[in-house]
């Protein structure tokens, strides 16, 4: 069964075409990998697959039966709500029918009518009927794998890696026919991955995914996607499969394109010989090294050079003094100081959740601590890439 046909998506921004004409579908069982370079469009495609963003042309046409759940880059969570709650949220007629089931339960039988004891078991026959005395516990369990143990925290007041895994067990706990996840080994540790690649290997749910893990791709997708040159290449197989696939085209295209430029250079020296010799020359054939030099024309990867502006810098860039920062009833880091000297490169390592990129924000002068102070030297400039 196909689970949703794309016809001819075209998208471009601000005068920037990512691709067009682009045709594909996905079927029932397929894990997909999308690759292809930064940029390319990856995560716009899925945007508009999922509805979340809209093709400047063609269309997506989904199974009528087909549900699917979206795992952004970036999630937000709109409302107030604790971290398991938002997840068994992921299916709201079964928690509303445990939640209802919950607070039957907490009345004292003597004060129980007659009408709540028949909606009571009506309820119980309804959980019965859809398997569900073990959702809450199967909610715990990925959260915990997720490496999530603090169930009963706001997750508005969450660290950015702590909400994308939220959004991951609740897309995971949600059983839906499709996942379409964008990068979800983010912020994950080495065996949350390992558990999560288990997990979609012996999963029924179809997949889309994006991943900079090529591990996991190659472990996971049974299909790859490319996007390059505005178009689409479908390879079927895992990532590895595909990297023999694409060697054997390069080499294809390559030696195509050494035959290409060998009569390029027999016909242009013909057209070179003079203007009588151009004169006889059939129009057809003066037409064919245009097309010629056309098909020469190839992309090649540009180097970079990015040229940063030397100034003087004292001796004082950034100090940190006893500085301390609490979020949600966590404290992050209390009493720490730090005095940032000319050539330091430090790496900062810990659990998810533990104030890593809050640390750096707030020694960047983006957030101010709860105590203590951060001073940033007066001739020095901080570049800051936000996660």
């Amino acid at each position: 069964m196909t689970i949703f046909s794309c016809n001819n998506l075209a998208k471009s921004y601000n005068d920037k075409l990512l691709f067009e004409n682009i045709s594909f579908g996905l079927d029932v069982g397929d894990r997909v990998g999308i690759i292809g370079k930064n940029g390319a469009g990856k995560t716009t495609l899925m945007k508009i697959i999922a509805s979340k963003e809209f093709a400047d042309e063609g269309t997506v046409i989904f199974n009528n039966n087909v549900r699917y759940e979206f795992l952004d880059q970036l999630p937000e969570f709109e409302t107030t709500d604790t971290v398991l709650h938002s997840v068994l949220n992921s299916k709201p007629e079964i928690n509303n029918l445990l939640e209802e089931y919950h607070r039957l339960c907490a009345i004292p039988k003597e004060r129980l009518d007659a009408k709540s004891a028949e909606l009571l078991e009506k309820i119980v026959h309804q959980i019965e009927e859809l398997d569900c005395w073990n959702y809450e516990n199967e909610a715990k369990k990925i959260l915990s794998m997720l490496g999530i143990n603090r169930l009963f925290d706001d997750v508005k007041n969450l660290s950015g890696g702590l909400k994308k895994r939220v959004a991951l067990a609740r897309a995971l706990l949600s059983e839906p026919d499709l996942l379409i996840l964008d990068e979800p080994t983010n912020h994950l540790d080495a065996d949350s991955v390992q558990w999560l690649q288990d997990r979609l290997q012996s999963s029924k749910t179809s997949l889309l995914f994006v991943t900079h893990d090529r591990y996991f791709l190659d472990a996971v997708a049974t299909k790859i996607i490319e996007i390059d040159e505005h178009k689409i290449f479908s390879y079927p197989g895992n990532y590895e499969e595909y990297l023999e696939k694409k060697e054997s085209y390069v080499k294809t295209k390559q030696s195509t394109l050494t035959h290409t430029l060998s009569r390029l250079r027999s016909e242009l020296a013909w057209l070179q010989k003079g203007a009588k010799a151009r004169r006889t020359k059939q129009r057809s054939r003066v037409d064919w090294i245009d097309v010629l030099k056309k098909q020469t024309i190839t992309t090649k990867d540009k180097k970079i050079k990015i040229e940063l502006g030397k100034s003087f810098m004292g001796s004082r860039i950034i100090e940190a003094h006893n500085i301390y920062k609490k979020i949600a009833n966590q404290i992050l880091f209390n009493d720490f100081t730090y005095l940032a000297k000319p050539k330091d490169r430090i790496g900062i390592i810990g659990p998810n959740g533990t104030g890593k990129s809050t640390l750096l924000s707030v020694l960047a002068g983006y957030q101010q601590p709860d105590k203590g102070r951060v001073e940033i030297g007066g001739s020095a400039k901080i570049g800051y890439f936000r996660q």
